[in-house]
């Protein structure tokens, strides 16, 4: 009967590397980015061509700090720079508010999060 410590040892193997995999976004399921990191669906924060857009993301920040959210043109024949101010709420997040109506879609822009002039985060987007 020498299968079973060998059975058994390769099955507690299997189980610490699964184990090990659920922070990676393994097993477990669990795809939520560490932060910071700024929101979006897919490969881009994507934005409509119209006002009211609210970009939004979490911080590693305490509650009450504010951050500055730039929107910055990355190419394009119509380029454009937009900022807003934040404030960091519970567990870090923020959400900034900006008018893309009048911008042509399709045109690419760079979202860049600042804290106190120190760059917190960047992400690509393009307005839909």
């Amino acid at each position: 009967m020498r299968w079973r410590p060998v059975a058994l040892a390769l099955l507690a193997v299997g189980l610490v590397a699964t184990a090990g995999c659920a922070g990676l976004g393994g097993p477990s399921g669990d795809t939520t980015p560490t932060p910071p990191y700024v929101a979006h669906d897919g490969e881009n924060v994507t934005v409509q061509s119209a006002a009211e857009q609210t970009i939004s993301g979490v911080t590693t920040l305490d509650a009450g700090e504010n951050v500055t959210v730039r929107v910055q043109s990355s190419g394009g024949e119509s380029p454009f720079l937009k900022t807003d101010t934040a404030n960091v709420t519970e567990g870090g997040s923020f959400e900034a508010t900006f008018d893309f109506s009048g911008v042509e879609s399709g045109a690419p822009f760079e979202v860049t999060v600042r804290h106190n002039g120190s760059e917190v985060v960047t992400a690509d987007g393009v307005v839909a």
